[in-house]
């Protein structure tokens, strides 16, 4: 402690010469301890609460390093538990740690631990939602109604900084450098697009009616003739788009001369997220060919193509749902009935050439056969006699190869082969065969 600690003898009056070690830090120890002040020490404590962004595990530090200046002894697990549960700023987890009977201190922890650690897979998973846009519905003399988008946040006008170019200190807005400059993520002239506000702001919109999307809202001369439909509208020919993206179906105003529209309690939107003017809506009778329907039509201002739902498409019979697709093997065995009968034999007598350089193979002891196997082989061999694949040889030659006896997967046969690569010679011309 150096010096101070050498002020500190001289005001308690300890002589160094005299003083041992232990009676000098017992003297320190009641110099620093009668300073402290267990009411304050206390109120820290019964303040403390989790701050924005504060780790559980700091939070609870924390407490505890309040609780050992407050003296609580024997209370200080169940004041420091009490503590948690009021001060976490997860309201979700306050209210379980209260509803806890027999809750302790490592419990209170435990728990918060979890839930510190859900909350973070769950931002993971779904990321946060910088600014949420609410709907209000204002209604018209026609009874129809629309969404009014809520005031946006005004932009933070404190700071040191000058919000449109980023530098400090603030200056005034004609000594901006970026007063000229036009923003690359809005399109803005007065301000960079490192600082712009609406690229860092993420929104969401709430809105407190059904909503409802429209695959494809064209202009006139963009319809595509493939997917369009001539249907009767109440005994009248129009034409519409088969629009499979579509919710709903749709039409322009002019569908509403001389019919009586009721409100529309839903919010259409096209690609992009916009809402569409809807006007109202009425019942009609649909027919194509020998399918008729009711259905909804929806009015929207400046649609000039009508638009057919993909319920009302599928019910009319215009598309057909595929929810597979099956392939047909053609049936070889009836179509070439002679290939899958028998053996097969060829024709013509084919000459197995030798290499002139091999010798002879020849052996001269009988071949064990595995006793398990022993039957099995004997089948193979009177089947391939019968049907004329080997012929017995009775007489001496100078060419004996073994076998080599191969399972079949079915465990049921066994198939039996001679290795006789090494002294046949391959690669001849093709064989002739007819058909």
């Amino acid at each position: 402690m150096g010096d101070i600690a050498d002020d500190i003898l001289a005001v308690m009056q300890l002589d160094e010469s005299r003083t041992t070690y232990q009676e000098t830090l017992v003297a320190l120890d009641a110099y620093f301890n009668s300073k402290k002040n267990t009411i304050f020490a206390r109120a820290r404590f019964n303040r403390k609460v989790q701050q924005p962004r504060e780790l559980v595990d700091s939070f609870i530090q924390d407490l505890h390093k309040l609780a050992d200046e407050c003296s609580y002894l024997t209370l200080k697990d169940e004041l420091i538990r009490d503590r948690i549960v009021v001060g976490v700023r997860d309201d979700d987890l306050s209210k379980v740690l209260q509803g806890k009977q027999d809750l302790d201190l490592s419990e209170a922890i435990r728990l918060s631990r979890q839930a510190e650690a859900r909350k973070e897979g769950q931002n993971l998973l779904r990321p946060r939602v910088d600014l949420v846009k609410s709907f209000a519905r204002t209604s018209h003399n026609s009874g129809n109604k629309r969404f009014v988008p809520a005031k946006q946040l005004s932009p933070n006008t404190t700071g040191t900084k000058c919000g449109n170019c980023g530098k400090s200190p603030r200056h005034k807005k004609e000594a901006c450098p970026a007063r000229t400059a036009t923003c690359h993520s809005c399109n803005k002239k007065g301000h960079y697009s490192s600082i712009c506000r609406s690229s860092k702001v993420r929104e969401a919109q709430v809105a407190d009616k059904a909503c409802h999307f429209l695959g494809s809202v064209h202009h006139v001369g963009e319809i595509d003739a493939t997917w369009t439909a001539v249907l009767h509208v109440d005994g009248n020919p129009v034409k519409f788009k088969l629009d499979t993206g579509a919710a709903v179906s749709v039409v322009g105003e002019r569908f509403a001369n001389g019919r009586s529209l009721q409100s529309c309690d839903k919010l259409l939107k096209r690609p992009g997220d916009t809402p569409l003017q809807v006007l109202g809506v009425f019942q009609a009778k649909l027919s194509y060919k020998d399918s008729e329907m009711w259905e909804t039509l929806h009015v929207i201002q400046g649609q000039h193509q009508p638009l057919l739902s993909a319920s009302a498409c599928l019910q009319l019979g215009l598309i057909a749902r595929l929810n597979s697709l099956t392939t047909e093997t053609p049936d070889f065995r009836t179509e070439f009935p002679n290939l899958f009968k028998g053996l097969g034999r060829l024709k013509e007598s084919y000459t197995i050439k030798t290499r002139p350089d091999i010798q002879p193979v020849s052996i001269y002891t009988p071949q064990k056969i595995a006793h398990p196997l022993i039957t099995k082989v004997k089948t193979e061999i009177d089947r391939l006699l019968s049907e004329g694949v080997i012929s017995p040889v009775n007489e001496p030659t100078d060419w004996c190869s073994g076998i080599v006896v191969v399972t079949k997967p079915n465990q049921s046969s066994v198939r039996i082969c001679v290795d006789l690569k090494q002294s046949c010679l391959t690669g001849g011309p093709p064989i002739k065969f007819s058909r």
